[in-house]
C-alpha cells in the first residue's frame, strides 16, 4: 500500500496484542499508540514494592513476603537475598516457634551495600512510616530509592522515567508543599492511583514514514488516512452501540457537571464506526463464544450489514481462507516412573498413605523429596490449631498422670487444662478466633473424658514414638516409624491392660466416619496398631470440637493392621523390582496435591 499504513483498532486489547506480537515476529514495522497502564510495568512494581514493604513491615502481617519482594528490586546482594528466602521458607514445627536459622538469616541481610555505602533496609523502611505532606513524601521516597540503587535503575528505563514523572518524583517542587499530612497508607493509595491513571507508550525505533501498521483506539481512526483497517473484537460486549458512561453519576448530575450523556456517547460511537467503514478495505473480527457464553456481533456491525443489504450491496462474511486438515490423535503420555534405584528404607503412616492413595505422589514427594515452597507469613489455619491442641492435650494428660502417681494434690482438670493452654498460647492475632472457642472446646473434651474414664480406660502415654522392623516378601527390611497421639489402657476386668490407640482429629465427625467405613482403606490407625505391636488392641479417632467431642472407633483394627503389614510387604517389593508408580489419585486426593503440576493430570487426553 506504499507509504499509507494499515490500522489495527484495539477494541479487544488482548487480541490486538497477540496480533501485534505476531506481526513483529514477522518483521512488520509497527507503532503502538494505545500503550498500557503504567501500573502494570516492572518499574511501577519496583516503586510499589518499596511502599508495600514499609507498610506491611510496620503492621507485621505479610512482612517477610513484602521484604523479599522489595529486596529483589534493590541492589542488595543476590546471594544474601536468596539465602534469606530459602531460610524463611523452612517449615516451622509450631506456628509460634522461630528457628534460629531464620533469625541468623535476618541478621545477614541487615545492610545493603550501594555505591560503597552500607545502609540498613529496616532503617530505610522505618523512615517511611511517619505522616507528612506529599512534597516531603516525594523527597523521602527519592532518598530511599537512591540509597538502594532503585533510582539509577528507574532513570535508565523508559517506563521507569514515566513512573517518576507521573508521581512528580523528578520535580517534587511542582507539588504544593502545604498540603495536609498523609499517612503511609494514604500516600501509597495516592501513588497507586497516579500510576493507574497514566499510560505507558514504549518508544518506537521506526520513523513515521516507515510504519506499516498502526495500533490505535477505534476513536482515533477519524480523519486519518489508512489503506486498510482491522477491527479486532467487534462483539456485543466490547463494541456496544452505546458505551456505558463512566462513574456513578446520575443523568441529572452528568448534565450539571457537563459530562456527556449516554445518548451523546452513542452518537459519537456511531460516528466513529461510520468513519471506520469509509476506509478502502475493512476487516472486522469478533468472537462467537467466550468460555461457555455465546457472543453476538456488535449492534453497530449488525446495523451496518442490514443497511448494506438494503442498498443491494454484498458483504463477505464468515469466509475462512484456512483449509481443513486432519491430525492423528497424540494423547499425552501419562507418567510411569520407576524407583528401582531409590530404596524404600523407612515408611511413616502419612508416607504409606500417599503410596496407597497415589503412587506418583509417593514417588515425587517422598522418594524424590520434592515439596512446595511454603508461603511466607501464612495465616494460622485450623491445621495449626490441631497441632497446638495435640501439644496441649498431651501435656495435660502427662501432668495429670504424674500428679496421680506421686500421690500429690491434683489440680482440678479444668484449671490444669487452662494452664497447659496458656503456657503454649500462640502469640499471633490469627489465633484469636481459636482462643475465643477454647472454653467450649475444653468443656466438650472434659465431658467426653469423664465418660471415657467411666468405662475403665486410663491414660498411659502421649506422643509415643515407635519403630518396627518389617520384612518384605523378598526378605528386605523396611523400618516403620510413627508417633502415636495417645495410648490408653483398660484399668480393670479380665482384659485389664488392653491398649486403646487414640488419634486426635479436629475434622468433622462425618469425615472420621468415612475414614473407618472401610477398614482396609484406613491406613493411619492400622499403621499405628502395627507400631504398637500388641495382640489385642482397640483404636479410634477422637473428634475434638466446640459443640461436642465424640469418638469414632475402628472396630476391625486387627484385620486392618494385618492388611496394612501385608500391603507394605507387597508394595515395597514391587517398588524395588521396578514396578511403575503411576498417578492413580482421584477426587479429593488430587484437589490439594502438591505433585499435581508434575503428573499434569489436567493435561491428560481422556
Amino acid at each position: 500500500q506504499g507509504a499509507v499504513p494499515v490500522a489495527l483498532a484495539a477494541v479487544d486489547r488482548v487480541s490486538a496484542r497477540r496480533i501485534s506480537a505476531t506481526l513483529q515476529l514477522h518483521g512488520v514495522r509497527l507503532r503502538d499508540e494505545t500503550g498500557w497502564k503504567l501500573s502494570t510495568t516492572r518499574a511501577a512494581a519496583s516503586l510499589m514494592a518499596l511502599l508495600r514493604a514499609a507498610r506491611w513491615r510496620a503492621q507485621g502481617e505479610g512482612a517477610d513476603d513484602a521484604l523479599l519482594d522489595w529486596l529483589k528490586h534493590t541492589h542488595a546482594p543476590t546471594g544474601q537475598v536468596q539465602a534469606l528466602e530459602r531460610t524463611l521458607r523452612m517449615p516451622n514445627s509450631m506456628p509460634n516457634s522461630m528457628p534460629d536459622q531464620q533469625n541468623i538469616a535476618r541478621e545477614a541481610i541487615k545492610f545493603i551495600v550501594t555505591g560503597g555505602v552500607a545502609v540498613s533496609p529496616d532503617a530505610l523502611l522505618a523512615s517511611l512510616r511517619a505522616s507528612r505532606p506529599v512534597a516531603q513524601w516525594l523527597t523521602s521516597v527519592e532518598q530511599v530509592l537512591g540509597a538502594t540503587g532503585q533510582w539509577s535503575t528507574l532513570v535508565t528505563d523508559s517506563a521507569g522515567r514515566d513512573c517518576l514523572q507521573a508521581l512528580h518524583l523528578t520535580q517534587p517542587q511542582l507539588v504544593h508543599a502545604h498540603t495536609a499530612p498523609m499517612s503511609l497508607a494514604e500516600f501509597s493509595a495516592w501513588a497507586s492511583d497516579g500510576l493507574e491513571s497514566a499510560s505507558f507508550k514504549p518508544a518506537m525505533d521506526v520513523t513515521p514514514d516507515a510504519v506499516q501498521v498502526v495500533v490505535l483506539p477505534l476513536a482515533q481512526v477519524m480523519a486519518r488516512p489508512f489503506a486498510a483497517i482491522v477491527i479486532a473484537g467487534a462483539d456485543e460486549q466490547r463494541l456496544p452501540s452505546s458505551p456505558e458512561p463512566q462513574g456513578t453519576w446520575s443523568r441529572a448530575e452528568r448534565c450539571a457537571l457537563g459530562l456527556p450523556s449516554r445518548e451523546a456517547l452513542g452518537t459519537e460511537q456511531q460516528a466513529v464506526w461510520q468513519c471506520a467503514m469509509q476506509v478502502p478495505l475493512v476487516d472486522v473480527l469478533w468472537r462467537s463464544t467466550e468460555g461457555e457464553q455465546a457472543l453476538l456481533p456488535s449492534p453497530l456491525l449488525q446495523r451496518w450489514q442490514l443497511a448494506q443489504a438494503a442498498q443491494g450491496h454484498s458483504v463477505a462474511q464468515g469466509l475462512d481462507p484456512r483449509e481443513d486438515t486432519l491430525h492423528d490423535a497424540t494423547p499425552t503420555v501419562r507418567p510411569q516412573p520407576t524407583a528401582r534405584a531409590l530404596k524404600v528404607s523407612k515408611l511413616s503412616a502419612s508416607s504409606y498413605g500417599d503410596l496407597r492413595t497415589c503412587p506418583y505422589r509417593f514417588f515425587a514427594l517422598r522418594l524424590l523429596g520434592l515439596q512446595d515452597a511454603p508461603e511466607l507469613d501464612e495465616q494460622l489455619s485450623k491445621r495449626d490449631f490441631g497441632s497446638w491442641l495435640h501439644s496441649v492435650l498431651g501435656d495435660f494428660h502427662t501432668r495429670r498422670k504424674a500428679a496421680f502417681e506421686s500421690a500429690q494434690p491434683a489440680m482440678p482438670d479444668r484449671a490444669l487444662l487452662d494452664l497447659c493452654a496458656a503456657e503454649q498460647q500462640i502469640a499471633d492475632s490469627g489465633f484469636i478466633p481459636f482462643t475465643a472457642a477454647w472454653p467450649q472446646v475444653r468443656e466438650s473434651y472434659l465431658l467426653w473424658l469423664a465418660q471415657h474414664e467411666a468405662e475403665s480406660w486410663q491414660f498411659d502415654q502421649a506422643e509415643l514414638e515407635r519403630t518396627l522392623e518389617h520384612a518384605t516378601q523378598a526378605g528386605e527390611r523396611v523400618t516403620l516409624i510413627g508417633r502415636l497421639d495417645r495410648v490408653d489402657r483398660l484399668s480393670r476386668g479380665p482384659m485389664a491392660g488392653t491398649a486403646y490407640v487414640l488419634d486426635y482429629k479436629t475434622e468433622s465427625t462425618q469425615a472420621s466416619k468415612e475414614r473407618v467405613k472401610n477398614p482396609l482403606e484406613d491406613t493411619q490407625l492400622a499403621f499405628y496398631a502395627a507400631l504398637l505391636g500388641e495382640d489385642d488392641i482397640h483404636a479410634a479417632y477422637v473428634n475434638v470440637a466446640e459443640r461436642d467431642c465424640k469418638i469414632t472407633p475402628q472396630p476391625d483394627i486387627m484385620a486392618a493392621r494385618d492388611a496394612v503389614l501385608q500391603g507394605i510387604s507387597v508394595d515395597v517389593q514391587h517398588i524395588h523390582t521396578g514396578h511403575a508408580l503411576p498417578a492413580l489419585g482421584e477426587g479429593k486426593a488430587c484437589d490439594f496435591c502438591a505433585a499435581r503440576g508434575l503428573c499434569r493430570k489436567d493435561m491428560w487426553t481422556l
